[in-house]
């Protein structure tokens, strides 16, 4: 395990390589954006912020690509949770405290929540659509065979509390 950490810290660019290489197994139906969190920590943490923006633009660059063709896909939330990490896990190295780290992230997710219901007017209807415009995302690209009305009938009582599932 040592290894791997010294290669990803030995130059910011290998940092940068292995985690946009994770977010790309997104397209394979791998969860590699969890590592890719953890690589920016990693090297937020040792290196600090410049290092971890380095490899933070790189994990931004298939969410940038998608929004140039004007789709949104699942790669902004990836986008969006690897900033958050980013920024957390540099108030953690500057401050090293994590009773901080615990109340900024409840802050933010709640002040998250409330602008999120201040500015779409039906959560349930928004997140029906996100879930469905994924699936159909992930049908067309993948040749996946996923019974996309399934889903959305499964997810359908869940979908008024997914803002706040999506933040903790």
């Amino acid at each position: 395990m040592s290894t791997i950490s010294e290669f990803l810290l030995k130059k910011d660019i290998n940092a940068a390589l292995a985690a946009f290489g994770c977010v790309m197994l997104t397209f394979v139906g791998i969860p590699g954006e969890i590592l890719a969190a953890v690589i920016i920590a990693l090297c937020t943490m040792t290196r600090g912020f410049k290092s971890g923006a380095v490899v933070l633009a790189f994990v931004a660059l298939p969410a940038v690509a998608m929004l140039l063709h004007r789709e949104l896909s699942p790669f902004d939330i990836i986008f969006l949770q690897c900033i958050f990490v980013w920024l957390l896990a540099g108030v953690l190295q500057k401050t090293q405290s994590w009773r901080l780290i615990f109340e900024v992230m409840a802050l933010v997710s709640v002040i998250a929540v409330v602008l999120f219901h201040v500015f779409v007017a039906n959560t349930a209807h928004f997140w029906v659509a996100t879930v469905t415009h994924a699936l159909t995302f992930v049908n067309t690209n993948l040749n996946a065979n996923i019974d996309v009305t399934q889903v959305i009938q499964g997810i359908s009582p869940l979908a008024p509390y997914m803002t706040g599932m999506m933040l903790f």
